[in-house]
């Protein structure tokens, strides 16, 4: 058993607030997503999206590691964000995180979530990530957009959110606000994915709990982007009849994979509790 909520605690001065945070990741936010999209702005049409993200989620990283070393309190606080952990990642530790993870992303939540919002507005097809049609796909498109998902972007979102946020709530109001609100936080940068990426906030705010270090998460976070990704596992779902999607015949993955959710969320929740 570990104990979650005994962690240390790697901001405890107390100099840097969860507001200053916030609005200098707003201020990254916009600076990158402007600076992507001009750098990007003649790239060819096939890859510009994942080079626009590669760019973006690069920048924003390489800006969250520049204020990292320059605000005193947030570089003291590197050396235990970034430990060895209370112990090595398992296994079955892995494989229940991604089983939990998939499940939710492509069953409980689509189920749950989308599938009642597109029986309302079925013109929401495309916003909601459906396709009709697997698009062809270029290698450069490929391996920009891995390295975007895959490394750039969960450095910067666990450095941030569980790293800094979530640490700088649980201090100031109990380990389960600061879960909710760091998780909240992520769920809200990810826009109409929100409730989604609020409750997988959840799941890798328990990760760094467990293991006391923001290295399990991190690499969780990126082995999961890269095997959730659309290009991959997610064709396997999101690809429908636009005209059927009020349908719930042609949402049989979908009841399955949620039937699987919720004893695997039972077992995740075994192994991932704090104390």
């Amino acid at each position: 058993m570990f104990a979650g909520s005994n962690i240390p605690e790697p901001l405890a001065r107390g100099t840097v607030r969860p507001g200053q945070i916030i609005f200098l990741f707003l201020v990254i936010f916009a600076v990158t997503g402007i600076f992507a999209y001009k750098v990007t702005v003649s790239a060819a049409p096939d890859f510009r999206q994942p080079a626009m993200e590669l760019v973006a989620h690069a920048s924003a990283a390489l800006l969250i590691l520049f204020l990292s070393i320059v605000v005193p309190d947030l570089r003291r606080s590197i050396p235990a964000l970034y430990s060895r952990g209370a112990e090595a990642m398992r296994a079955t530790d892995v494989l229940a995180f991604l089983a939990v993870m998939l499940t939710w992303a492509y069953g409980a939540h689509r189920l749950l979530v989308l599938y009642p919002v597109l029986r309302w507005k079925p013109e929401l097809f495309s916003l909601a990530g459906y396709v009709e049609r697997v698009p062809e796909i270029s290698p450069t498109y490929w391996l920009l957009w891995l390295l975007s998902v895959g490394i750039m972007a969960p450095l910067a979102e666990e450095l941030l959110f569980r790293g800094y946020l979530m640490n700088l709530w649980r201090k100031r109001f109990g380990l389960w606000p600061g879960i909710l609100l760091s998780s909240l936080a992520f769920g809200a940068i990810h826009f109409q994915a929100a409730i989604y990426a609020f409750v997988t906030g959840i799941f890798f705010s328990l990760v760094y709990l467990r293991y006391g270090s923001l290295w399990p998460g991190t690499l969780l976070h990126g082995l999961y982007n890269v095997v959730a990704t659309p290009l991959w596992f997610g064709f396997l779902i999101l690809v429908k009849d636009k005209a059927r999607i009020a349908d719930i015949a042609s949402w049989i993955p979908e009841i399955v994979l949620t039937l699987a959710f919720f004893p695997l969320l039972l077992f995740f929740w075994r192994r991932f509790r704090p104390a």
